[in-house]
């Protein structure tokens, strides 16, 4: 299938095209069909991107046997139509799927750990490795190598070959897709990397800003990469700040002692044995034989006082 707006040009943002068909579907929603799209059908570990077509909201976007089928939640009819990209979600996934680029060509060439599978989630994306699991050191090294290349902005190019210059070129893939026949479009980080991909990505590895390597979880035979690039790092280091001034205030400690401030108000096992009485159904049973009665003064300890009006029913502790 030949390649469409988005992908001729990911900075693309609105196009007008024509819409071929636009026909109901049983779920109450529509399905349509148009001559040429800005916006991304799902493929190759990107999500589909959303948008609008004449002012109604684009949901889903998938590649059919007819066409780019666009799902919209309202009806309309064949003939000229201005699409919109939601440019915020389509970033989002130029930042993901461009660090999955980096971070695969430099696991492969300085880990020797080659990319098997690609996840781009809604909240964090996953590499899956071969090869032993990266340990700490590797991690933290992995890191450092991809946010020095963001440094260095390395331009991003996309080009069309034909099969006999592909077989001559040194690209980086996991293979075709099954059937494909003529170009077959390359995604060059240069100097680093060469692979085949139909995705949308950033110009340059500046636009980026930054890659965060969150966790490595073992597999059998390999280990799976969990990240975040761009804006999500920002608003994880957010979130974070946020939960840190919470703790804060609960513990009345700085953010360096949390971790040894907190068992001081963590509740310890009592010697004699609880009344028989179960938990509650609105808090954690595994607490329930750690938990003493509420203090009957003022709370000497914020967290566990807080703590124990979250999770009790009634004001009155059993």
């Amino acid at each position: 299938m030949s390649l469409v707006a988005c992908q001729r040009d990911a900075r693309l943002r609105a196009l007008d095209c024509v819409a071929l068909s636009w026909s109901p579907l049983d779920d109450g929603r529509y399905a349509v069909i148009l001559d040429d799209t800005v916006l991304y059908p799902e493929g190759g570990g990107q999500p589909a991107d959303h948008g609008r077509i004449n002012g109604v909201a684009v949901v889903d976007v998938q590649r059919g046997q007819s066409g780019v089928v666009h799902t919209v939640l309202g009806p309309g009819a064949p003939g000229p139509v201005r699409v919109e990209l939601d440019w915020a979600r389509r970033f989002d996934h130029m930042q993901q799927h461009s660090a999955q680029h980096l971070l695969t060509a430099l696991a492969a060439d300085h880990l020797d750990r080659p990319t098997v599978a690609f996840h781009l989630g809604e909240e964090t994306c996953t590499i899956d490795l071969l090869g032993p699991p990266l340990d700490e050191a590797a991690r933290a090294r992995l890191e450092d190598l991809a946010n020095a290349e963001i440094r260095s902005a390395r331009p991003l190019r996309v080009r069309e070959v034909d099969a006999q210059t592909y077989d001559r070129l040194p690209v980086r893939s996991r293979g075709l897709p099954e059937g494909h026949t003529g170009p077959i479009r390359l995604v060059e980080i240069e100097g680093l990397d060469l692979n085949t991909c139909g995705g949308t990505h950033v110009a340059h590895t500046g636009e980026l800003q930054v890659v965060a390597l969150l966790r490595v979880e073992a597999l059998k035979g390999g280990s799976r990469l969990h990240y975040l690039a761009g804006d999500r790092v920002r608003r994880r280091l957010a979130e974070a700040l946020q939960r840190e001034a919470a703790l804060t205030a609960l513990l009345t400690a700085p953010p360096d002692t949390h971790a040894d401030g907190w068992p001081a108000c963590w509740p310890m096992p009592r010697p004699t044995p609880r009344p028989a009485r179960p938990p509650s159904e609105s808090w954690p049973r595994c607490w329930a034989p750690l938990w003493p009665p509420a203090p009957a003064g003022p709370a000497t300890c914020t967290a566990r006082a807080l703590i124990w009006a979250s999770c009790r029913p009634s004001p009155t502790p059993p």
